[in-house]
């Protein structure tokens, strides 16, 4: 009948049934010390340890101590053989340390330490399956009263400046007498100097005190390296056995090896230009963004005391445009992962930015530190980091605008046209821009460049201008400006377009008929062909009227041809002859309205005078010619709309019968028409363009005496200037509104 192994628990600690070393304690020669062992039959059949010889039961000296020394034969058995456990139950047995005195062959003071092997069989099947179980025995006998079983502690391997908290090993004392004793001193001494700072070894003292009898007392111990190498203490306790004797003292021993991790740079070679060493840095300095880039050649050394495994290396920064900036052309682990203690190695990082700024990488040598058996690993500790940094220099060109368009310029016979335009180049980078070249593609007469070489430090500006000279009709033209600067791997260009075509008539009319009473100000359009206005880029306008009536007050160019224009001369010179000279940005935007004046307006010597204009007295031209277009002028006209009680009453006499006004005013969909009404009275309410035409009716019926207020639809008209007119047939009164797109 084949059986399965005996099913048992064999403990001495019911507390922690694991734990195999059974620690007898410290106890003077001649007073041995027992531990019981418990053995729990878990399974259906008896079990036994059968005899008190080899395999079932047998206590051994430990590795290291030659197997005739009689030390191990301390150790004993209390209980008879055979041990038998019935199923299901629980027996236990006795072993002794037996702490012989006054026999050589058994010395004091020394930690005995045995093996005792166990094997447990079921009773009715004592050559089949086994349960094997092994304990280390730990005692010390002594001839002093107090005494430790571990003498000496080792701390072996600890980082140095050990994190979180330096390790800490337990020192116990043991009493083996049944009086208390008095503890008066208690001292730590370093062996190994003390290079700097505390000693490397730290105890807590507890104040002078009465160690009880039999009992034990703890003291940690911690251990601090300093520094790298080994280092050795002692700990002494000062204690009187009794009030009346001397003192005497017990001794134990430290030790422990400060270790650390460290590579250290020797060196580094920048080729082609020098690279520096700050600490664990190296700096490439200041290297061109154009794919150049400078290598370092980083020589180092193993300047720890711990050979270094490599388990992998890579490359870590903030963002990934820093890590691509380096290149690791030659790796730590390359010829090997194990970097022993003094060796040297190479490291070869290439620095090569492709764009501007400072760039930073960590160059990070993951090592296996934290799988070795040290204590006291600070975190990050097993990462080896060799930190690089480099300011990638790089010119940055932009252009402003992006796209030149000369607009439409007008072929003429008499002069050349011109289109002058004007492109910014702004240096954004953080390097000097060289421009070595700015030329035209494809190759043209047609366009001129002022310059086309030049350096524009980092935050400087440049601006080129440009001409287009008219020379031949066609289709629109188009081509580019191409750049060649340090800024660019390449070329970039600028595209620009240009427009020839044959001169044309241009229609220029003043508003039709404009009333106001004297002392107000009016709003007198002119107004264009939209199309044709955007030929010209300057004008020259002269305007006459009586200055008794009229007093030129500025103009209102929002939303005009002649919006964001300059004005180079403006004015009354003389009196009543209005001149104004205008350039625009570029050519004039094409919009009905050219312009609106504003006049004041005076009781003078006449009811009513011409706004006029003359085809001789008006230039539409460019930069190269100054008239590019033929004008047909037409002129305006101003009447005073009623002067109460004086020698002029075209308008008949009394108070007005009737006024407005508009809001909002300049409007886009709608305004709101206010009309206050003296008498009862039929009044037609019209849209009047520049040209003088009806554009829309918004009323024709009867108003009561009082305030009224009409909604204007304004949707579907061209952006200008208008008039809206309230007419009764004898008296018209009239406000401007201007319509935006």
């Amino acid at each position: 009948m084949v059986t399965a192994q005996p099913v048992a628990d064999i403990y001495w600690d019911d507390a922690d049934r694991a734990d195999t070393v059974i620690n007898f304690g410290v106890t003077l020669q001649g007073f041995p010390t027992f531990r019981t062992f418990t053995v729990h039959n878990k399974g259906t059949r008896e079990l036994t340890v059968p005899t008190q010889l080899d395999p079932f039961f047998s206590i051994v000296n430990v590795p290291g101590v030659p197997a005739e020394d009689p030390r191990k034969e301390e150790y004993a058995p209390v209980d008879r053989f055979p041990f038998t456990v019935p199923a299901g139950e629980t027996r236990s047995f006795q072993i002794t340390f037996r702490a012989i005195a006054n026999n050589p062959q058994y010395p004091p003071d020394i930690i005995n330490e045995a093996l005792l092997n166990l094997r447990i069989v079921e009773t009715e099947n004592q050559q089949g399956p086994f349960l094997a179980k092994r304990f280390r025995l730990l005692a010390l006998k002594t001839t002093r009263i107090l005494a430790s079983n571990r003498p000496f502690l080792a701390f072996d391997s600890v980082y140095v400046s050990p994190r979180p908290l330096p390790p800490v090993e337990q020192y116990r004392l043991s009493n083996v007498i049944d009086n208390p004793v008095r503890i008066s001193a208690q001292r730590i001494r370093m062996i190994t100097p003390v290079l700097t700072g505390s000693p490397e070894f730290g105890v807590q003292p507890y104040p002078d005190f009465d160690f009880p009898g039999h009992n034990n007392v703890d003291w940690d111990i911690s251990y601090t390296p300093l520094d790298r190498g080994r280092d050795s203490g002692v700990f002494t306790v000062v204690y009187r056995p009794d009030p009346t004797s001397d003192v005497d003292s017990v001794v134990g021993s430290m030790s422990g090896v400060g270790v650390e991790q460290k590579i250290r740079i020797v060196s580094a070679q920048g080729l082609p230009t020098p690279v520096q060493i700050r600490n664990d840095t190296i700096d490439f300095g200041n290297v061109p963004a154009d794919g150049s880039g400078v290598e370092a050649i980083i020589v180092v050394t193993n300047d720890g005391n711990l050979n270094i495994s490599v388990d992998g290396e890579e490359k870590r920064g903030a963002t990934v445009r820093d890590t691509a900036a380096f290149k690791v052309t030659r790796k730590l682990a390359d010829e090997g992962p194990l970097f022993r203690t003094n060796a040297v190695d190479t490291i070869r990082i290439r620095f090569v930015p492709t764009d501007a700024g400072t760039h930073r990488m960590k160059y990070v040598v993951m090592t296996d530190l934290l799988r070795r058996s040290i204590r006291g690993v600070p975190d990050g500790a097993q990462d080896i980091v060799i930190n690089c940094t480099g300011f990638g220099q790089r010119p940055q060109l932009q252009p402003s605008p992006s796209e030149i368009d000369f607009g439409t310029v007008v072929l003429l016979q008499s002069c050349t046209s011109t289109s002058e335009r004007a492109l910014t180049i702004i240096n954004v980078g953080n390097a000097d821009l060289r421009v070595d070249s700015l030329r035209v593609e494809p190759a043209t007469e047609d366009v001129q460049i002022d310059r086309s070489s030049f350096v524009i430090p980092p935050g400087g500006r440049e601006t080129v201008h440009l001409t287009y000279s008219a020379t031949a009709l066609g289709k629109p033209r188009t081509g580019s400006l191409t750049f060649v600067s340090n800024a660019l791997t390449g070329q970039v260009r600028i595209p620009f377009t240009v427009d020839v075509v044959r001169p044309d008539t241009i229609a220029v009319a003043m508003s039709g008929v404009v009333r106001s009473k004297p002392g107000t100000a009016i709003l007198v359009p002119v107004s264009v062909d939209a199309d044709r206005i955007a030929l010209a880029s300057r004008a020259n306008l002269r305007i006459t009227y009586d200055p008794t009536l009229l007093r030129y007050n500025g103009r209102v160019t929002t939303s005009t041809a002649t919006d964001g224009a300059q004005f180079i001369n403006e004015g009354e010179d003389p009196r009543g002859s209005l001149l104004l000279d205008i350039r625009g940005n570029g050519n004039f935007t094409s919009k009905n309205t050219f312009i609106i004046l504003r006049f004041d307006t005076f009781l003078g010597a006449s009811a009513a005078t011409e706004i006029a204009m003359r085809d001789a007295t008006v230039t539409f031209g460019n930069d190269g010619c100054p008239s590019v277009l033929d004008v047909r002028a037409t002129s305006g006209r101003y009447e005073i709309d009623s002067v109460c009680g004086l020698e002029f009453k075209t308008l008949g006499s009394g108070a007005a019968l009737f006024t407005m006004g508009a809001f909002p005013n300049p409007a886009r969909e709608e305004t709101t028409v206010t009309l206050m009404v003296r008498d009862t009275h039929t009044i037609a309410m019209r849209l009047v363009d520049a040209y003088g035409r009806v554009v829309r009716t918004f009323a024709d019926r009867v108003f009561n005496e009082g305030t009224h207020v009409i909604g204007c639809d304004l949707r579907g008209l061209s952006a200008g200037a208008y008039i809206i007119e309230a007419d009764n047939g004898r008296l018209v009164a009239v406000t401007p509104v201007m319509v935006t797109q």
